[in-house]
């Protein structure tokens, strides 16, 4: 949820894997001035860490296990080159097996030769009442899109109702959008973009009252848009 909240977001891929060997730049599909580049694989890179590299056996073989990112992102702002954004997630006590750290490091340091950022996204990165609002939310903000003019108008009706319920909002800007449904998809579609900074923390229940927030502030609930990691 917290990615898709990204600005400029082209690709999300899940399960990325990485190469064992020396290999392309993740971006040489994008950008073709980087397709002779090679890039050392984990095969080398466990052997400079000195890390056993995981492997896979089977009929009495074994060869180097396929490591997997959980979430590469591609980001294009216009004008600018296309970008990658690496994602590791973990629960709190995943850090503490031995193994498992070393795998992040080795991870870590094949996004690392790449200069691609790397994060490493534990429930500790992030307040958990923003998390059950965008899950509570997402249907309305991954539904179908509402226009831009049709978000303007959102924001409008949360300004134009300040201190009112999110329910007094809604109905407000029902008038103007048509619909309930749409309404809800223009508000939310609207905060989600970061055209509507609100108060995550505070919930997305009728009754609730949201409290509007610096841009600034808005982005730090996002550990994902904040660059926000765990230590390993």
């Amino acid at each position: 949820m917290f990615v898709t909240m990204l600005p400029h977001l082209v690709d999300i891929r899940e399960q990325f894997p990485l190469a064992p060997e020396l290999a392309a730049h993740e971006l040489a599909s994008y950008d073709v001035t980087l397709s002779c580049a090679r890039c050392p694989g984990t095969l080398d890179l466990a052997s400079s860490l000195a890390i056993k590299h995981p492997q896979v056996h089977g009929n009495g073989r074994s060869s180097a296990w396929v490591m997997t990112t959980d979430l590469v992102v591609t980001l294009g702002a216009p004008g600018r080159a296309h970008q990658l954004l690496a994602i590791a997630c973990k629960y709190k006590s995943d850090l503490e097996r031995k193994r498992t750290l070393e795998l992040l490091r080795l991870e870590r340091d094949y996004w690392a030769v790449r200069n691609v950022p790397w994060i490493l996204v534990t429930p500790e990165q992030y307040d958990k009442s923003v998390g059950l609002t965008l899950r509570n939310t997402f249907p309305w903000a991954l539904g179908s899109d509402a226009s831009a003019r049709q978000r303007r108008a959102a924001v409008a009706a949360a300004h134009g109702c300040a201190n009112h319920s999110m329910t007094q909002i809604l109905e407000s800007l029902a008038r103007v959008v048509g619909s309930m449904d749409c309404a809800q998809r223009a508000l939310w579609q609207a905060v989600w973009q970061g055209e509507l900074p609100i108060d995550l923390r505070r919930g997305w229940r009728p009754h609730v009252s949201p409290v509007r927030m610096a841009h600034e502030d808005f982005v730090q609930l996002n550990p994902v848009a904040a660059r926000r990691s765990a230590c390993i």
